[in-house]
Parts: C-alpha cells; structure tokens; sequence
C-alpha cells in the first residue's frame, strides 16, 4: 500500500466524520494530521505550492489579518476590560484563541488533496456523500422517535428535530448545505447524484430551522440561474416558488414559520452588540468575550432579572461587538474572497455548488453565529480546502508542470 493511498483512506474518513459528532470530527482531524506528518517534508512541498497560487496567497493573508485581529481584541480585553454590575471581562486565552487553528486547516487538507489522483479524490467526494446520505436516513427516523438524540419541535410536540448527531438543528442547517449543493452540482455529470441531493434536502428540511427553509431556496434559485438556460431556469424558478406556497400552507411548517420565539431576544442581543461596538469601536469587549459581556451588560439593565444572553445570533454583529470595526472588516474581506474564489472557479465540478452553500451559510447566520461552531468550521474550512486544491491544480495546468500527484 503506497502512502498516497493511505493519505486518501485519512481524508475520506476526516471527509465522513465532518458530518458526526464533534468529539469523532477531531479523531478525524487528529488521525489525518498524524497522517500528514508521517511525510511532512513532502507534504510541506505541496503545502507552499497551495499557499503560492494565487487564491492561496490572497486567503492567507486574509486569514493572517483576521487572526490578528482576533488575537488583538484579545489582549485590548486583558489590558482594560470592560465590566458591569461588579463584573468584568476575563479573558481565557486558550478558549478564546483556541479556534484559529482552524485557519490553518484549510492549508494543510488541501496539500494532502493536490497528492491524490483524481480517482483518489472522487473516492474521497465518494465517502462524504455515503456518510451524508446514511445520516440523511436516520433523520427520517430521527424526526419520528427521537432516536438517538430527541429535541421536540416546539410548535410540533409530537416530532422531533433531526438533529442527526451534531447536537442541534441549527448545526444541521449549516453543514448539511455543504454536502448537499455539491451533490447538486454534479447531478449536470451523473444524475445519480440526484438522489444524493435530495436525501440531503430532506435533512436540511426535517431539521425544521427557519433560517434554513428561508435561505435554502434562494441558494437553489443561485444554483440554478447559474447552470441552466434562461427559459429552463425561469420555469424551475416558478416551480420552485410554487412548491415552497405551497409547502407554506402545511399546519406544521405554517406554524413553524409564523412563531416568534426567540425573536425579541435576538433583536435585545443585536443592540447589546452595537453598544459594545460603541464603547470599544476597533477592537470590541474581546474575541468571543461579548458572551459574557451579554451577560453582565443586559443583567444590568435589567436590574438582577433573568436574561436571555449568549453570542450575537448574528455573525456579523457578533464580530463587531467581540472585535470591533477591524476584526469585522477582516472577516469580510476574508469571506468575500471565499466567496470570489468559488465563483471564480465555477466552471469547474463542485466549485459553483460550494459558491452556493457558502451563500445560504452567510445567509443563515443572519439570525445565528454559525462562523465560530466548532463542528461548522470543519465543513467551512474542508469546502475552502477543495477550493485551494482545485486552483493548485488549474494552476499547474497552466505552467505546464503536469498533473498533481505523488
């Protein structure tokens, strides 16, 4: 067994366990970097070939200039922190910064992906879209018993989200759309990826988060808008609109979209957020420090009741008010060229569909902060990676160097 073939086997298995439970996605990572370091020197090769190519360049900086902004917010909090009611904020270094590995990540994957053949690489896809499709099945399951993990539907006591193993619906909603836009993508190639698809849909629908049912049609409106002619995307347009009317009048989901729970907090939350914006308008009250400052700052005001407090239930109040105007702007620009990147490359098999899922993801944390979820940032970062990958790859192409492998 050559070592290309064991590096496939540890990327298909990290691949799959990025769609389980937190706890078996780090045994992924950790036995893909084991991997990994068992042919560093070679693999470091690859590793600068994927930061020189053009994207690689532009989203390392990016993610250097938001980690640093992170980190500064960080120690603005430890040299003067901000505090109420006899409170002030503490800073927990390696909590706090514990996740910006994450931005090397993305890196490390792609020099692994660029060493595989491209049949290497379809297995990989391969295992990601089998994990995806058996847990797709549970959820069908999931949603009727409750089983392995019940969390009622509020406004459907007698079902249950489908939660699968991630822990919440709303982590379902944001990385069940990753799976299942590049399914989408390559049913224009094989249509039995049609079937991928839509038992991904019926997760992403079973898991019964309004942010999705909201963003989710608008991402497959991008899609198809993006793939198909003009007259045949209009009509999948219509029929589209159509359905979701007419899924809208279903008692369950009519229910389930006309409810306002949760809404007043998040807007009290949103606003606690702009204060903290306004009292430390560059670097916030501290990377992922604004949970707590939530805390302290809305008990003040309600003099000692009980508060409904957390991170900002918005990503990009929620960057604001941790790290203020820079670490904000530095996670747009780090965004916008993920986004650029895919829709750059969209010619190319998987790379519009991720362009997609990256649309609804933003999307849906307009009501969540799902950027800094732990479990979600393994789906974000193996989407980018595929993204450097392919663009090492049509990079090579064009110099003349030949094809990737090892």
């Amino acid at each position: 067994m050559t070592y290309t073939s064991v590096l496939a086997a540890a990327l298909a298995l990290y691949f799959a366990t990025t769609l389980t439970s937190m706890a078996v996605m780090s045994l992924g990572a950790a036995l893909l970097g084991a991997v990994w370091l068992f042919q560093a020197r070679t693999n470091v090769e690859r590793l600068k070939e994927v930061v020189g190519t053009y994207w690689g360049r532009r989203i390392g900086i990016a993610s250097i200039a938001l980690v640093a902004a992170c980190v500064l917010s960080s120690v603005a909090a430890w040299v003067a922190p901000l505090g109420w009611g006899g409170h002030s904020i503490q800073v927990h270094w390696f909590e706090d910064l514990g996740k910006l590995w994450y931005f090397i990540w993305p890196f490390v994957i792609a020099a692994s992906l660029v060493r595989l053949t491209p049949l290497q690489r379809n297995r990989v896809l391969g295992a990601w879209f089998g994990t995806a499709s058996v847990l797709a099945l549970l959820g069908v399951v999931q949603y009727f018993t409750g089983w392995p993990r019940a969390q009622q539907i509020p406004t459907d006591p007698s079902h249950f989200h489908a939660t699968l193993f991630l822990g919440h619906h709303l982590s379902v909603a944001s990385i069940f759309i990753f799976p299942f836009f590049a399914s989408l993508d390559l049913v224009r190639q094989r249509r039995r990826y049609l079937g991928i698809a839509a038992l991904c849909l019926l997760t992403l629908f079973l898991c019964y988060a309004r942010s999705v049912w909201a963003a989710l049609p608008l991402g497959v409106i991008i899609w198809v808008i993006g793939v198909a002619s003009p007259r045949r995307a209009l009509a999948t347009v219509l029929a589209l609109v159509l359905a979701c009317v007419a899924l809208s009048r279903v008692p369950a989901v009519h229910d389930r979209i006309t409810v306002m729970m949760g809404t007043g907090e998040r807007v009290t939350l949103w606003k606690a957020n702009l204060e903290f914006l306004r009292l430390r308008p560059l670097t916030g009250t501290g990377f992922r420090r604004n949970i707590d400052a939530s805390s302290y700052y809305l008990s003040e005001l309600a003099r000692g009741g009980d508060v409904f407090s957390g991170h900002a239930h918005n990503n990009f109040l929620d960057l604001l008010g941790g790290t203020g105007v820079l670490g904000a702007v530095a996670w747009l620009a780090w965004c916008s060229l993920v986004l650029a990147m895919f829709w750059r490359g969209r010619a190319q098999p998987v790379m519009w569909g991720f362009f997609c899922a990256w649309v609804v993801f933003h999307l849906n944390g307009l009501t969540q902060v799902n950027f800094w979820e732990g479990k979600v940032m393994h789906s974000m970062m193996l989407s980018v990676a595929w993204g450097l990958s392919v663009w090492q790859g049509i990079e090579v192409g064009r110099s003349g160097l030949g094809k990737n492998g090892s």
